[in-house]
């Protein structure tokens, strides 16, 4: 099945569906839950939609991917080449919100895109706009609302994309890797106040190579934190293979409680939307479950289970045993070899000797 559906539509992926209820799940507050569930659907979404038309965007190292930063900010930045793009989801055309965080945090993207999510089986993308067109008096108390008309609708996508001259970042202000660490630290440990916050959250949506090494930081504390809780951490090899922003254990997971959270909404918002769709068993009822064809897009995962981790480490062990193995076979050839070569040598000795 083909990304697109009819009348340019995206398929949206029950891959996509799962990842996201997933990476935000483990959040207490039920609101950032909601917020979080849609910036990462609404990331991958946008990724598929413009591997479509062969535009290869990615969120390799985007701050939504950061699960710190996924819970205090309502963020969904992807990248193609160097510019950086926002994704917003909306239901409505006629409710287009942007977050004030975006601003007051001075991590604004060069792009806006607007996706509208349609009953969680298709999306579509109603355009893109900058920053600087943003009224800054139409709003309430979080967000700007944006009117639907300035959306810029490109017929050539690429084009556009490649037009667009990334905004100027002032690098100044921008952290060291061992100062964002000790920033990170602090905010895992909730101890950040928020200029230090303020800090972080611009030196490191500035600057690729630190958002790099705060998603290797953040991995590194995630490991740390879970060594004694499971043996798995312990093993050999997990260190090498481990590359997740965030864990998920369908076990502990309270997916009741967030189902039900959902569900609290009376009228038919956007907000009751989601509950439809968590309400649907695990998403199976979603029609494109089928596979979309050998080409896919290289969307980095927001987590990566502890079963998936267990499975690579007993693949690894299991390639070392028989390397072991077969080093030991070809070293007792090599041992009998010489030991026959020895009893010929022996042998040719004695028929040379004279009676």
């Amino acid at each position: 099945m083909k990304i697109f559906a009819r009348n340019n539509k995206i398929k949206i992926r029950k891959e996509d569906l799962n990842d996201a209820k997933a990476s935000s799940a483990s959040f207490n507050n039920l609101d950032v839950q909601k917020r979080a569930f849609l910036n990462v659907l609404g990331a991958r979404v946008a990724i598929n939609g413009l591997f479509n038309e062969k535009i290869d965007a990615n969120n390799i190292y985007s701050l939504y991917t950061v699960n710190t930063i996924r819970e205090k900010v309502d963020i969904a930045d992807i990248y193609y080449k160097n510019l950086k793009i926002d994704v917003r989801v909306i239901f409505n055309e006629d409710e287009i919100f942007i977050p004030k965080q975006h601003r007051l945090l001075n991590i604004e993207p060069d792009l806006y895109l607007v996706i509208k999510i349609e009953k969680f089986e298709t999306a579509q993308v109603l355009g893109y706009f900058y920053p600087s067109q943003i009224d800054e008096t139409q709003c309430n108390g979080d967000y700007y609302f944006i009117d639907k008309n300035v959306l810029e609708r490109p017929k050539k996508t690429k084009t556009f994309l490649d037009e667009v001259v990334p905004a100027k970042r002032d690098n100044h202000d921008i952290l060291n890797r061992e100062n964002v660490e000790e920033l990170f630290v602090k905010l895992t440990d909730r101890q950040i106040s928020d200029a230090e916050f303020k800090t972080l959250i611009y030196s490191v949506g500035n600057e690729p190579s630190l958002r790099e090494r705060l998603s290797d930081f953040e991995n590194f504390e995630f490991i740390a934190y879970n060594t004694s809780e499971n043996e798995i951490w312990q093993k050999d090899g997990v260190l090498n293979i481990i590359g997740a922003q965030d864990n998920y254990n369908p076990q502990t997971l309270e997916e009741e409680t967030f189902e039900e959270a959902m569900a609290d909404d009376a009228t038919k918002t956007s907000k009751e939307i989601i509950d439809d769709l968590f309400n649907d068993s695990e998403f199976e009822s979603t029609e494109n479950s089928q596979d979309y064809g050998e080409e896919q897009p290289q969307v980095h995962d927001e987590l990566e289970t502890i079963e998936e981790v267990a499975q690579a480490e007993t693949e690894q062990t299991e390639q070392t045993e028989q390397t072991e193995e077969t080093e030991e076979t070809i070293v007792d050839e090599q041992s009998e070899q010489a030991e026959q070569s020895d009893e010929v040598a022996q042998a040719e000795t004695e028929q040379t000797e004279p009676s």
